[in-house]
């Protein structure tokens, strides 16, 4: 193709069409296969479900911490798609479907539903309005379903299900997605993971108030021991008979002792709880699959000279507002302006510890949860340490102003504050353990089912009809795609301005590609594909007189008659037998007296055309010189045949001979025009050997056919020893590329 030529939509169209087997086995093949993979693929179903999470309305108050359970939905949905869950859900359904399986009837199968999917049955109960009846066909239904489409097998791969959970955007609902290959037990996985995700949460709640009953409990009975001993002290020093007159002094020596331990036991008891919330919050992210790289340590992770610093400040501060308490109150203007420091100095703490903290490359939002609690909770270690550390101070200066009182005394009062304090430390852990009991007790089921999960009418996968159009498309896309890379190493000529920039040669014709003619009953001896004898009017007939004319004038004018022409081509079969048939029978129809000479002794076609024999002919002549015998009439008016005859075992020595220029000479004599099939000029040398003899030649060009290397050579060969008139012929051009070809003849 010229490359100066766009590339018009005529020719994408005609690529298609040209290539059409190819872009239809490509189709086929990809169908084939698309489909055969789609056949045998397992099936896949998909149910969904919905259920609700209701949170709780209260938190748990431990001794000196409040401890809040987790509401958020990222980890409810966590919480479903773990291991844990996942191993629970296989190991229940195995043990439900079997017993169904074992089962005769549809009344024990609905006992055993209600026993192993309680929450399930309740919301089909709910769902029927109490109907007894309609409650009965559900399960007669299931439990036919079971029986005939769950099999040992099939249970075999339950734990290779897969599952999305999806939150409801600003809503506390949950939507569960569930994909596995058998139906029936897609549907209750779906139903099994509601049942044991409502009892993980209960679980996880009611282990968490066991905790801290336990905790309590312990302190109790520590509690407890140390109000034994007090008492027994007591008991020993009223032995000896002393009684005591506790002074004004002493009394408030005493007050603020018995008061500053009270408030520095709290303090340590709410740093121990801080301390073991941050060993818990350390194990949760160790036992987690996030990044190793996260323990908060007050002297390794953020220990650094401006942290130290203001640890230090905090401490002085926080000794210098517990003392003003004790003095001023905690309303004093003092005390205030302390505790505004304090606080200030806190939020810088805070904000450096933050500063320090590292973050997951992953960005969970779970772990930056647990890692945003394990920064707060080190902030609050950092603060019970100061203020343990301030009490301490005081009470060692009260102490040492206590020493200097009556020791006796001082030892009664002591172990009097001691025990009192021990007994308003029991009461208060009795108190807590009172109101965890009662709010486990409140604890209740937090999963509400809104859509049970259905069983599948089709699978999700495959989707034969959706696989098919998309095999279509694709074997579709990919036939056109090998028909342009082909077309593209196609090297043939395509078109008609192509062939004349290419070879720069007169364009003396463009013939469509000839059909077999519908009328060719008006003539059986000739071949229908001669249209020019018997569709006079058909656009391929009216191409061949233009090339009747372009020969004439562009060769050899248009009185001059006894022409010899020669038709020649690259390659075989790019149709230069029947254009020369089809001009012989326009010239003889104009009145001229036409010869058709077939020197193609390799592949003689002419006497087929005019369904004639090929015994005799230019063979014979050219050994016996008896013309006038060897010349047959065809049944065309002025036209006749000269056929190859026998094949000459060397016929080049025939083309060379001077019997071969004196046919030529008798025939230009006798006949206005001689026309000689010659064979390619390509693939043998004989047509190279009749071109000086000839006084025009015809190049008959087949597109897209013949590469333009090959047809090259070949017009390059003859031009070397011919140097007459030279045209070329384009074969098989499409009607859209013929001038006027919208006429109708």
């Amino acid at each position: 193709m010229d490359n100066n030529r766009d590339f018009s939509l005529h020719d994408y169209l005609h690529t298609i069409t040209k290539r059409l087997p190819i872009i239809t086995e490509a189709t086929v093949l990809i169908v084939f296969f698309v489909m055969l993979f789609s056949y045998y693929q397992t099936p896949v179903f998909e149910t969904k479900g919905r259920v609700m999470v209701q949170k709780d309305d209260f938190t748990v108050s431990e001794s000196s911490t409040v401890y809040k359970y987790n509401e958020s939905i990222t980890n409810y949905i966590e919480l479903v798609k773990s291991s844990i869950i996942k191993q629970q859900v296989v190991s229940r359904l195995n043990r439900f479907f079997v017993k169904s399986i074992e089962l005769k009837d549809s009344s024990e199968f609905e006992e055993l539903f209600q026993r192993e999917l309680p929450k399930n049955y309740d919301y089909i109960h709910s769902i029927n309005n109490g109907d007894t009846a309609k409650r009965e066909m559900f399960f007669k239904d299931e439990f036919r379903k079971i029986k005939n489409q769950v099999t040992p097998d099939s249970l075999k791969t339950l734990s290779f299900y897969e599952l999305d959970v999806f939150p409801v955007i600003s809503t506390e609902i949950l939507e569960v997605v569930v994909r596995f290959h058998n139906p029936v037990i897609n549907s209750y996985i779906s139903h099994m993971l509601f049942e044991i995700f409502a009892d993980s949460i209960q679980k996880t709640k009611s282990e968490e108030y066991d905790k801290k009953i336990v905790f309590l409990k312990e302190q109790m009975t520590e509690t407890l021991d140390m109000i034994k001993k007090y008492e027994n002290n007591l008991k020993t020093i009223n032995q000896e008979g002393n009684a005591y007159n506790v002074s004004d002094e002493m009394q408030k020596l005493e007050d603020e002792l018995r008061k500053l331990k009270s408030e520095r036991d709290q303090a340590k008891r709410e740093l121990d709880s801080a301390k073991a919330s941050k060993e818990k919050l350390n194990k949760k992210l160790k036992d987690s699959d996030f990044s190793k790289d996260f323990t908060l340590n007050n002297s390794e992770a953020y220990g650094n000279y401006y942290i130290d610093d203001m640890r230090i400040k905090l401490t002085d501060l926080q000794l210098q507002l517990t003392s003003s308490k004790l003095i001023y109150g905690d309303s004093h203007p003092k005390v205030v302006e302390l505790q505004t420091r304090l606080d200030l100095l806190k939020t810088k703490l805070e904000k450096e510890y933050y500063s320090k903290k590292k973050e997951n490359p992953e960005d969970n939002p779970f772990y930056r949860q647990l890692l945003g609690k394990l920064v707060d909770n080190t902030v609050d270690i950092t603060l019970k340490e100061a203020e343990v550390k301030s009490y301490n101070t005081l009470i060692k200066e009260k102490e040492n102003q206590y020493k200097k009182l009556p020791e006796i005394l001082q030892d009664y009062n002591l172990v009097q504050r001691d025990l009192q304090l021990a007994e308003k430390t029991y009461n208060t852990f009795l108190e807590n353990l009172n109101d965890i009991k009662i709010k486990k007790a409140s604890v209740k089921t937090k999963i509400k089912i809104l859509d049970r999960a259905p069983i599948p009418g089709r699978p999700l996968k495959p989707n034969m009809k959706f696989n098919f159009i998309l095999a279509m498309l694709a074997g579709i896309l990919t036939g056109i795609t090998l028909a342009f890379l082909i077309e593209h190493l196609d090297r043939s000529i395509k078109s008609t301005e192509e062939a004349e920039n290419l070879f720069k040669l007169p364009l003396l014709a463009r013939i469509p590609g000839i059909r077999k003619s519908e009328v060719s009953d008006i003539e059986p001896s000739l071949d229908p594909m001669l249209l020019t004898y018997f569709e006079p009017k058909n656009i391929a007939s009216e191409q061949f007189k233009m090339l009747m004319i372009n020969t004439k004038f562009g060769f050899s004018g248009i009185t001059a008659r006894n022409s010899v022409i020669m038709v020649n081509s690259a390659e075989p079969s790019e149709g230069k037998s029947l254009v020369l048939s089809n001009l012989a029978i326009t010239y003889s129809l104009a009145g001229y007296k036409t010869v058709i000479v077939d020197a193609d002794f390799h592949k003689p076609s002419q006497h087929k055309f005019f369904n004639t024999d090929n015994f005799k002919g230019l063979t014979d002549i050219m050994l016996d010189n008896t013309q006038e015998d060897l010349i047959k009439a065809t049944p065309v008016d002025n036209l006749y045949l000269i056929t190859s005859g026998a094949t000459p075992p060397s016929p080049a020595m025939f083309f060379e001979s001077e019997q071969f220029e004196t046919l030529i000479s008798d025939l230009r004599e006798k006949f206005d025009i001689v026309l000689i099939d010659t064979a390619p000029a390509s693939n043998i040398s004989d047509s190279l050997l009749i071109v000086p003899k000839v006084d025009n030649i015809l190049f008959v060009i087949s597109l897209r056919q013949s590469s333009r290397k090959i047809i090259n050579k070949s017009l390059n060969d003859i031009k070397n020893i011919f140097q007459g008139p030279l045209g070329i012929v384009c074969n098989k051009v499409t009607l859209k590329n013929i001038s006027g070809y919208y006429y109708n003849y």
